[in-house]
């Protein structure tokens, strides 16, 4: 059976992404399976989403990329299936 990290580098791949699975393949394969999105990510890697409860916009921190071993294969198991999550259609 596939794992999630199997399935996310296959679709990061069919996105046109490299074989290094990066923070920039998964922005890429991002970019490509949401036509619109309330997903962002900040400088220091955290994967952000916006919302707005009671009127109000506000921003909730979903799971972090670790930016000082940008591989795919290196990420916490939180942050594997987030991507999963977000980009399986």
């Amino acid at each position: 059976m596939e794992t999630n990290i199997e399935k996310l580098k296959a679709v990061i791949k069919q996105a046109g992404g490299s074989d290094r699975y990066s923070l920039a393949d998964v922005l890429l394969a991002i970019d490509k399976a949401t036509k619109e999105s309330s997903y962002f990510v900040d400088s220091e890697g955290s994967f952000h989403e916006w919302f707005a409860p009671k009127g109000r916009l506000d921003l909730q921190t979903i799971t972090k990329w670790n930016l000082k071993d940008d591989n795919l294969d290196n990420q916490s198991e939180e942050t594997i299936n987030f991507l999963w999550e977000l980009l399986h259609v």
